[in-house]
């Protein structure tokens, strides 16, 4: 399987995905996920909270975190830009359905900013997760995300880490 690693890859594997329904303009869900992964990949979060409605939801299942409003998603992903930097993001597969689109991804960087509570530590590290975003209006209505929590505490070397 070839992993999508721009817009123009995504496209073309998203063109070719089993897992589309008719009820909603899958076109339109194709480009506006080719959008979001732009703005991810050039780490400007402003332009990736404008892909979101005014009273978004975001919320990160994982650690508890809920966040209504494009301001405040905005602050959210400029906060994990600068914390991961230097960072890629890689698709490792995507699914199209309905009007969500299912994404399993990671992202590698080096650790410069607050994350867990612990100050950047100049380590690379590798986050996992899988995002599941509802769209409303050719917006983004709702982000649900899930991470790997076990891993990223690992890596950043938080006490009570659990180790495999």
């Amino acid at each position: 399987m070839v992993v999508p690693t721009s817009r123009r890859d995504f496209l073309r594997a998203a063109a070719v995905s089993p897992i589309l329904s008719q009820p909603f303009d899958s076109g339109g869900l194709r480009d506006l996920f080719g959008r979001y992964l732009h703005c991810v990949d050039r780490r400007d979060a402003q332009s990736l909270s404008r892909l979101f409605a005014e009273r978004a939801e975001y919320r990160d299942l994982t650690f508890g975190v809920r966040l209504v409003g494009r301001d405040a998603i905005r602050n959210m992903f400029a906060r994990s830009f600068a914390a991961l930097a230097e960072s890629t993001f890689v698709v490792n597969s995507s699914a199209l359905e309905g009007n969500t689109i299912a994404v399993r991804w990671e992202s590698t960087g080096r650790h410069q900013g607050p994350m867990l509570g612990m100050p950047g530590s100049g380590r690379v590290i590798t986050l996992r997760g899988a995002s599941f975003l509802t769209v409303a209006h050719d917006r983004v209505a709702e982000q649900v995300d899930y991470l790997d929590r076990s891993g990223l505490e690992r890596q950043l070397g938080v006490r009570g880490a659990s180790r495999e």
